[in-house]
């Protein structure tokens, strides 16, 4: 992972860390949208965007490494709409690679309901457990009841959004690198950064881009509506069809897929042989 991830261009990173923080710092509330059906909007006013930009050149710096991420904590029951985990995930158990997208639908800034499949009941077991060491500390006298009461309702709070701006990073079921795959968001589930929703658990769960739902293994189970077939079997009818299905080159590769890592009849190619395709007369849609 580090061989990877850390010898990269620093001054592309802080650029883009600079951009998106100053953008952070002059809005009111930020509207995230995914293919995977995230449709989010936290307020984020009177709060201010951390850096983790790789930037350790002054005495006293300190960050992650790898780096490559914005974050921002939502202002306090701003959080409105869904949440469709589709990267990978920390549970109680470790993380893993979602195969099945979780949804979690999100009111005033508190999750109301979770669904999915497997994965997503294993959230709900991990967002509980949390819940429940915070009642079982007061119970045993670690923690004021009336701040275990406060961990327990802040179990279920989106307390982060994080934005990933590592190019060489890529989703390996490792969160330190996970979240900061460019071209991919995350949220955290539980504490946030601000020190005013504290809770016992801080688990992270990545949105990733429309290249992501075309790997081997997430197009078999996505869906974007519940009673539509599989992402998988549209795609394997489209092609059937005659439908060409074609892949950024630059995307794919940010993420270390090759051919061999996407679905059967996608092709990772450039934007000139969706030209040549255009030119043929074929109508397009891109996402």
């Amino acid at each position: 992972m580090f061989s990877r991830t850390v010898p990269i261009d620093y001054s592309q990173m802080r650029s883009d860390a600079a951009k998106i923080s100053r953008l952070l710092s002059s809005a009111e509330s930020v509207r995230v949208t995914a293919p995977g059906g995230t449709d989010i909007t936290i307020g984020i006013r009177g709060r201010k965007p951390r850096k983790d930009d790789g930037d350790f050149r002054k005495m006293g710096g300190a960050g992650n490494i790898p780096s490559g991420e914005v974050y921002v904590s939502p202002a306090l029951g701003t959080a409105n709409g869904v949440i469709a985990f589709d990267g990978s995930i920390v549970l109680n158990e470790g993380e893993v690679v979602i195969k099945k997208p979780i949804l979690t639908e999100v009111r005033s800034g508190y999750i109301s309901k979770i669904s999915g499949g497997n994965e997503a009941d294993k959230l709900e077991a991990s967002v509980k457990e949390g819940e429940k060491k915070a009642r079982d500390g007061a119970r045993k006298g670690e923690i004021k009841q009336n701040l275990a009461e406060k961990y327990a309702k802040n179990a279920w709070s989106i307390g982060e959004l994080g934005i990933g701006l590592n190019r060489k990073a890529r989703i390996i079921a490792n969160m330190l690198e996970d979240e900061k795959v460019y071209g991919t968001c995350h949220f955290a589930v539980g504490t946030n950064y601000d020190g005013d929703a504290d809770s016992l658990i801080h688990l992270d769960g990545l949105v990733s881009a429309a290249v992501d739902l075309v790997r081997k293994g997430a197009a078999a189970v996505a869906q974007l509506n519940p009673l539509d077939p599989t992402l998988g079997e549209m795609l394997d009818n489209f092609i059937a069809a005659g439908g060409k299905v074609l892949v950024c080159p630059a995307c794919a590769k940010v993420r270390g897929y090759g051919e061999k890592d996407v679905v059967d009849g996608v092709k990772i190619q450039g934007s000139g042989a969706m030209h040549e395709l255009i030119g043929q007369g074929a109508a397009t849609l891109s996402f």
